[in-house]
């Protein structure tokens, strides 16, 4: 639960991430990717310190800022060394989610791969 959670407040704009490899292992990037990465993050919600509101009054919160958002990837990358999930996979999981972050539940369709991983025990506390 912990790097889930931190996964996805981590970071910020596609265009960020043409020089990450999707096949690259998360905890393998340096803290440059990390910022890269979270500049894509930032940017499915519309920049750091952003949120995506639905309807209810439930909303998705994004990074604050890039500082904190790489800050909190560097310390899940710590606790989490053996977690196994790629740029692409994390990519994937999160535009997926954002894609269903206001769909009622059971969202229209299944998460992908990544988003399991990211859940297991390899990568999350729960």
């Amino acid at each position: 639960m912990v790097l889930t959670a931190l996964l996805l407040v981590m970071c910020g704009g596609q265009a960020a991430t043409r020089s990450l490899s999707p096949q690259v292992l998360m905890v393998k990037l340096s803290p440059d990717e990390a910022k890269q990465l979270c500049d894509w993050l930032a940017g499915l919600y519309g920049g750091y310190g952003k949120a995506v509101a639905c309807d209810g009054g439930s909303e998705g919160d994004g990074p604050t800022d890039q500082a904190s958002c790489v800050s909190g990837y560097m310390q899940a990358e710590a606790k989490y060394p053996t977690c196994p999930v790629t740029v692409g996979q994390f990519q994937a999981c999160q535009q997926w989610r954002m894609q269903n972050m206001c769909v009622a539940y059971p969202p229209p369709s299944s998460p992908p791969d990544g988003c399991a991983i990211i859940s297991s025990s390899l990568c999350s506390t729960g």
